[in-house]
């Protein structure tokens, strides 16, 4: 058992070893816009004509599964294929709610749908969107700075 600890210990250590804040915002990122789209299928599909996008909730998750190519690979711009997946499933998620929303902005009940839960998940996957923004110009690697005198 003991060698079992120490090996996932070493795993974990090699893992985060050097990593930066960008790195651990990114991680962050990805595992609440994974739980919250969840939320989402679970708690708004059956409004599915009014509120409710597949095509919203799976570009979520490639969004999410996406990130690991910032995690598995140098490159410079990986952290944007996340973030322009982020981006890209607020609005399509935002389209298909903005009626419900009209309904409730103007007091009359015409497309049908839950408005309020439009607002919640609007608001939410607009604040994972603007996070996955903000962490393309974070770095996710520490970098040592040489000095000489």
């Amino acid at each position: 058992m003991n060698k079992v600890l120490q090996a996932v210990k070493a795993f974990f250590e090699k893992w985060f070893k050097g990593r930066a804040i960008g790195f651990y915002v990114a991680m962050a990122v990805a595992l609440l816009a994974f739980v919250v789209d969840l939320v989402y299928v679970i708690v708004d599909h059956a409004d599915s004509d009014r509120t409710f996008s597949w095509v919203g909730f799976a570009l979520i998750l490639v969004a999410v599964f996406s990130n690991a190519v910032t995690v598995f690979t140098p490159l410079p711009f990986a952290p944007f294929i996340p973030s322009v997946l982020y981006s890209v499933s607020f609005g399509v998620i935002l389209k298909a709610c903005l009626p419900s929303i009209s309904d409730i902005w103007n007091g009359v009940n015409f497309i049908g749908g839950n408005g309020e839960l439009g607002i919640v998940f609007s608001a939410l996957f607009g604040v994972i969107a603007i996070a996955g923004i903000v962490t393309c110009f974070l770095d996710t690697k520490k970098t040592l700075l040489l000095v000489k005198e």
